[in-house]
């Protein structure tokens, strides 16, 4: 990932633009895109994964990640971010 794209993933006012482009991208480069995201805010990544056509083997990744974060962070913060989903 890119100083440029990390920079708008961890800044809320982009999360829109962000969701549209996933939204637009097709293929491999929305893949690599969400991917990219996932790796600073899973959230919005799952967000922009249900923006557009269904992607299992994208789902399972995020699902993989998203359970890697969870060893990584706090009960609390997990439980958060569980239920903000």
């Amino acid at each position: 990932m890119n100083d440029i794209l990390a920079k708008k993933v961890s800044d809320n006012k982009y999360h829109q633009s962000l969701k549209y482009l996933s939204h637009l991208l097709k293929g491999e480069k929305r893949n690599a895109l969400i991917l990219d995201i996932a790796q600073i805010d899973i959230f919005l990544a799952s967000q922009c994964v249900m923006s557009s056509e269904t992607n299992k083997h994208l789902e399972t990744q995020l699902s993989e990640i998203a359970f890697l974060f969870s060893k990584r962070t706090s009960k609390a913060r997990v439980f958060n971010l569980f239920f903000a989903w």
